[in-house]
This record gives C-alpha cells, structure tokens and sequence, in this order.
C-alpha cells in the first residue's frame, strides 16, 4: 500500500494507479467507501477498464450493495476473462441467491485457471456462511 501511496503522489491521474491502490486499499483496509473513489477516478479517466469495472464491482460487493456491483463485474468479465473477476461475479451472484449462474461462472474461472486459489477461498467462505 506504501508503494502505491508513492506512485500515486507522482502519477495521480493515472488511472491503472488510481485502480490499483483503490483496489488494494479496499482489500486491505476498512476504507472501502474511500478506495471506491480512487477506483471511481481511474473509471473517469478509462471508462471501459475491465480492471477498474472489477474493482469498482467488488468494492460496491464489500458494502453489500450486489445488486448495484453486478453489472460492473458481468461487463469486466466479459472485457477480462479471468479467474479473480470470476471468483468476485460468482460471489455475487451467490449473494443474490443465484447459485447456478455462480457455479457456472466459477466453473468458467476454473477453465481459464485450473484449481483457481482465488475461486476456491471465496467458494469455501460462502459455503462456510451458509452450513457453518
């Protein structure tokens, strides 16, 4: 985070910096109201980053509001196949009760990275949530 702090002093609009301590910022921390504008900013520079739509969609995921996050994690993924953008829109369709597009989702993750880390601990907190 430090890291970041310091590449955004130098660069602070430049948007894959502005995504990325917004991203780590609200992973790593409580401030996830605060990495959202970060994340925010860098959308306003790149409106079409499939990055910054994953960001923007798992941070609006880590404030409960999945109903807003989905739209921008379905369009990163289709910009961005890759396995943490599925892990983060199985998640929340999981959260919205629709278990098999989530299953599905995650099974497309695991296609683009067999045995996915990222898919399996979310897998296994949202299994652990529903049959503790």
């Amino acid at each position: 985070l430090l890291i970041l702090s310091k590449l955004l002093e130098f660069s602070p609009k430049n948007p894959d910096v502005l995504n990325a301590y917004g991203y780590v910022l609200g992973n790593r921390t409580d401030q996830v109201d605060l990495a959202l504008t970060y994340v925010e900013q860098s959308l306003m520079l790149e409106p079409n980053n499939a990055a910054a739509l994953d960001s923007k969609g798992w941070l609006l995921y880590k404030l409960n509001k999945f109903e807003q996050a989905l739209p921008y994690l379905q369009e990163a993924f289709e910009k961005m196949p890759h396995d943490e953008v599925a892990a983060h829109l199985g998640a929340t369709f999981w959260q919205l009760g629709q278990i098999e597009k989530a299953n599905d989702v995650w099974n497309r993750g695991f296609e683009l990275q067999p045995d996915s880390p990222i898919i399996i601990e979310i897998k296994k907190i949202l299994e652990v949530s529903v049959n503790p």
